[in-house]
């Protein structure tokens, strides 16, 4: 497993305690990537790439949030989702379809310096930040899916929102003196 340099160490010591062999590599998500990748180029098969964000699979995983809402008989208005790379979204996207709630409004939340993805559905496309400069570091992508953008652009009316690193930090805070 390739993680960049802002993985916590306590999430590395549990990869490692479930028996991964971790390597720490790069300033970011994506330059973590770009090393996974070659490695699993060289391996000549003996290893596999799982992606951590953009792959169908997983936001069928992802999906099942709006089943579990269902289920419960709710039919929510919005829906608000944090977006890293935006596998998360995906799936929220996915599950909203399938259940043909496409009046639902799905708004995003990032940090002022990790919004690839507000940044991208404001261009109508994927775009690159220069880097991460948010406390946020493990939703931490340079850019957002090019699936997550088209599916928000495209299938559901999604609207973007950033806040502060000290707006993200104080609302955990207050998440967590509510829930004591």
């Amino acid at each position: 497993v390739v993680v960049p340099t802002t993985t916590k160490p306590i999430m590395i010591e549990k990869m490692r305690a479930h028996g991964a062999e971790v390597e720490v590599h790069g300033a970011n998500w994506n330059a973590a990537d770009e090393l996974a990748r070659e490695l699993v180029g060289a391996s000549g098969g003996a290893a596999a790439y799982v992606p951590p964000y953009d792959d169908p699979l997983l936001w069928e995983g992802h999906s099942s949030i709006i089943d579990e809402i269902a289920a419960a008989g709710v039919r929510p208005d919005a829906i608000v989702v944090s977006v890293g790379g935006g596998g998360l979204l995906c799936g929220v996207l996915r599950g909203l379809q399938r259940h043909g709630w496409s009046e639902t409004t799905v708004l995003t939340a990032e940090t002022d310096g990790a919004a690839c993805f507000a940044k991208a559905l404001a261009a109508g496309e994927p775009v690159t930040l220069a880097g991460i400069t948010s406390v946020a570091t493990s939703l931490g992508a340079l850019s957002a899916s090019s699936s997550a953008v088209q599916m928000a652009r495209d299938d559901q009316p999604t609207e973007a929102y950033t806040v502060s690193d000290a707006e993200a930090v104080g609302a955990c805070a207050s998440l967590l003196d509510d829930h004591r």
